[in-house]
Formats: C-alpha cells, sequence, structure tokens
C-alpha cells in the first residue's frame, strides 16, 4: 500500500511515502519566507501547493506506475493555539492540500501536533522549560533516525522527521510490513488519539 505523511509549512513542508512499509520519498520543499502583500501570499500558498502536489504525483509515476495515487495520507493539523502573522496562510496551506487529497479520493487523517510527537518520541511535548523549541525539534528527529535507521541519512530535517512518523502512524495502523516492531505508545496512539475514517480498516499485523 502507498501511505503519504505530509507536515505542511510554508516555508518547509515534510513530505513522506511509504510502500509496502518502506519510504520511496523523504523530502522537503519550501518557498521564500518573505511576505510582500496579500496578493503575494496567495501566490505564495498556491506555488506551495503545487510544488507538493507535483512532487508526490511525481514520485508515484516514477517509483510506483501512472495513475498511482495514495491508499491512505496522513497530515498534521494546523496548531489551534497559532496566532502569529503567517497563521492565515499555514491554515489555507492546510485546506489546499485537504481539497487536492479530496480531488484524489484519498481517505485522510488529520493528527495534530502532540499525538504525532509522542508517536516519535513518547513524550507530547517538550521535556523540559529548560531546552528551546530548535532542541525539542532536534530531540524529535534524532528519535526518528534511530527508529528508522537504515533511511537516517535522508532525514534531514525535522520536517522530513515529521512527514515520516506520520506515514509510520498510518502504516502501522493498516498493518504495513514496518522493520520494527510497535511500541505500547503506539498501539495507545492508534486507539485512543487518532480518529480514523470509515472504510480504513486496522490491519491484521497491528
Amino acid at each position: 500500500m502507498i501511505i503519504l505523511g505530509i507536515d505542511p509549512s510554508l516555508t518547509s513542508t515534510g513530505v513522506a511515502i511509504l510502500r509496502d512499509g518502506r519510504p520511496i520519498l523523504l523530502r522537503s520543499i519550501g518557498t521564500g519566507p518573505d511576505i510582500k502583500d496579500w496578493d503575494h501570499r496567495v501566490r505564495r500558498i498556491t506555488r506551495q501547493t503545487w510544488n507538493i502536489v507535483r512532487l508526490i504525483e511525481t514520485t508515484l509515476v516514477k517509483r510506483v506506475g501512472p495513475g498511482v495515487l495514495p491508499d491512505l495520507a496522513m497530515i498534521e493539523a494546523p496548531l489551534t493555539f497559532d496566532t502569529g502573522g503567517d497563521a492565515y496562510d499555514r491554515y489555507a496551506l492546510f485546506v489546499e492540500l485537504m481539497r487536492q487529497l479530496q480531488h484524489w479520493k484519498t481517505p485522510t487523517v488529520v493528527v495534530n501536533n502532540l499525538t504525532r510527537c509522542k508517536w516519535a518520541t513518547g513524550k507530547g511535548g517538550k521535556s523540559s522549560k529548560e531546552i528551546t523549541r530548535a532542541q525539542h525539534k532536534r530531540e524529535v528527529m534524532l528519535a526518528v533516525r534511530e527508529t528508522w535507521a537504515p533511511w537516517a541519512a535522508h532525514i534531514t530535517n525535522d520536517d522530513i522527521g515529521d512527514a515520516l512518523t506520520l506515514a509510520e502512524a498510518g502504516a502501522r495502523y493498516l498493518g504495513e510490513p514496518l522493520h520494527f516492531l510497535p511500541r505500547r505508545r503506539h498501539i495507545e496512539a492508534m486507539h485512543n488519539s487518532i480518529d480514523w475514517p470509515e472504510g480504513i480498516t486496522q490491519g491484521a499485523n497491528v
């Protein structure tokens, strides 16, 4: 099966695709951070959406075959407490990506960032007030690299790591053949923290 993980961002969206439990795409893609006016913001969102869609479609054509689309998509939800100047832009990108997934008729699961973080590290947020956000992101990325050690060299930033974690959760739920056994936190998250769409049946290997 083809499982897609997306960690949306205007400056750096993480995209991961698993085929039969193994990565065929681990990439981040983004646009420049400078925002000039509302027209520029709209163009930036449109360009980022198109670049993400093109990356996914091109990868599937090259690595799987023409006409193949994801069997399941896992996408991180926008932060509910995000009130920064770019919050509108991030929400808009999320909506555009959801619209594309609906166009593909791909069953989609929206996962909040705390669930994704706990899946990767066993902790739902920063472990201490003493560490910075950047240090926390690195902590999460290192945990993902350890889990996915055969592909660690391709997990070059936390955005890719987050997208891979999301795809991993979907693959685990569907019973895909991952190279490591599930941990207790994975089982708990699948049953208690993630809302799975109708028609998506839990696999026998879970």
